[in-house]
């Protein structure tokens, strides 16, 4: 990769993203397979991989409020993003985060609040520059409170 981190040359803007944070994807509770597109397959892997100078860029990707398997989305159930619950024990899902905090807003919740502020944990690449996308993964699922700690976090893959 050339230039510098602020600008969009080679890098399509890669170098300059720390973090990325997806609150849209298929409609949900249609009970429908949405296969992930290949272009953005595409991308979300040109980003793990070849983002942040080679580190990764963490994605998080709201895993739908459907109340169905996230396996029908292909969006949040890519192996190559960290697909986020609202406070439920999807089994499905690596991450929940708490969504509906009512003392700020009471029209905003669902997995589109919880899935910027689960990528907000990743401040932690302030701290250390140098972590990838694998080493936040892994201090996700060492330092999560578990819903049910019998259970790995099937969705955070190595």
């Amino acid at each position: 990769m050339h230039g510098s981190p602020n600008t969009n040359d080679d890098n399509h803007g890669t170098a300059c993203a720390g973090v990325i944070s997806c609150s849209w994807g298929p409609k949900d509770g249609t009970g429908a397979v949405d296969p992930l597109p290949d272009n953005v397959r595409a991308a979300v892997h040109y980003c793990v991989t070849q983002g942040r100078n080679g580190l990764g860029i963490p994605i998080f990707w709201a895993a739908g409020n459907g109340n169905e398997s996230v396996s029908n989305d292909g969006y949040a159930s890519n192996p190559e993003v960290m697909a986020v619950a609202a406070s439920s024990n999807n089994p499905d899902t690596g991450i929940s985060h708490p969504a509906n905090d009512h003392d700020y807003t009471d029209d905003f919740g669902g997995t589109s609040s919880a899935t910027p502020l689960a990528a907000g944990i990743t401040v932690l690449l302030s701290i250390n520059p140098n972590l990838r996308v694998e080493d936040v993964k892994q201090i996700l699922r060492d330092t999560a409170d578990k819903i049910d700690p019998s259970k790995p976090a099937s969705r955070l893959p190595d």
